[in-house]
């Protein structure tokens, strides 16, 4: 029914909400590099929007935008627990089943990845630095090969970037890699917090670890000890509900099936040396490497 008064008190909150992203620095920088990477795609537009966009959004559009496109074919319903499968259908049909189930036909065009070296300038006291490099898609078998890559850059306190910069260094608390995939597109993050002066020192360890491992590549018991943390971190995420809910709907909406953990494992399990290696090759380049700092040193 979208009553206006609960509209508008709605509006506010998420005009807060874009506030509140603009004084997490860790978040805005992402915000900004996807901004710069993708440009005018909307892969690079923020998922709050803008305080412009929100205000000019009135209740006919709500309305429109709900009315076009939440319909049975875009809707998706995943249910975990202790259920049953046909109790759970005889249950939502009544309601679901007088969806219409014709949807509009979206068109998506795949974003170009544009490299990029910025400074940005805020009166902050600690400087954001944010490393990227494009990664394989959703659909690319060579998406395990980055999975394995990120969590040996970044992924927690055994990670190489982590020991460097953090425990042998002490140059910033908090550093760490993430893939973000798409149907079309991939992107490999490092991230890490550290002192203004200390910005040069962290980027200089982030690319002579990466050229490091170009250049010596993955040995068969690095490959297998990330493979098994990898392992170790699914294995503990199925056992809770709300993930397993959200992987079983992303599977059904992303490739029209379903997806056990253990085939997930069994892919990481079939990711070889070769495959990090032809990652390394495809993607990884010093050169294109993209970087983006925020912090409070205006030189």
């Amino acid at each position: 029914t979208f009553p206006l008064k609960e509209f508008d008190t709605e509006k506010g909150v998420i005009l807060q909400e874009i506030a509140m992203s603009f004084d997490d620095h860790e978040e805005y920088i992402f915000d900004l590099f996807s901004e710069k990477i993708y440009r005018d795609h909307p892969m690079g537009w923020p998922i709050l929007g803008t305080e412009k966009s929100v205000q000019g959004i009135e209740r006919k559009h709500i309305r429109s935008f709900y009315k076009k496109y939440f319909r049975g074919e875009n809707i998706i319903v995943s249910v975990v627990g202790n259920v049953d499968h046909d109790e759970v259908v005889k249950a939502i049909r009544p309601i679901l089943g007088k969806i219409e189930k014709r949807s509009p036909i979206l068109k998506r065009t795949k974003p170009k990845f544009h490299h990029h070296q910025v400074d940005y300038f805020r009166d902050i006291e600690q400087t954001h630095v944010l490393v990227g490099f494009e990664a394989p898609d959703l659909k690319d078998p060579l998406r395990f090969a980055s999975f394995i890559l990120s969590t040996a850059l970044g992924g927690g306190m055994t990670s190489i970037l982590y020991q460097k910069i953090r425990e042998k260094k002490g140059l910033a608390y908090t550093v760490y890699s993430t893939i973000s995939n798409a149907t079309d597109s991939g992107l490999m993050m490092i991230y890490a917090g550290t002192e203004p002066d200390k910005k040069d020192d962290v980027l200089e360890i982030i690319q002579k670890e990466i050229r490091k491992i170009k250049r010596n590549g993955f040995d068969k018991n690095m490959l297998e000890r990330y493979k098994t943390q990898i392992r170790g971190y699914l294995l503990l995420n199925d056992d809770d509900l709300e993930s397993r809910m959200n992987s079983l709907c992303l599977n059904e909406m992303l490739f029209g099936k379903y997806r056990s953990i253990s085939d997930t494992v069994e892919s990481i399990e079939k990711t070889y040396v070769k495959d990090i290696h032809k990652l390394l090759d495809e993607y990884v380049d010093i050169n294109k490497m993209s970087y983006m700092t925020l912090g409070p040193d205006k030189n």
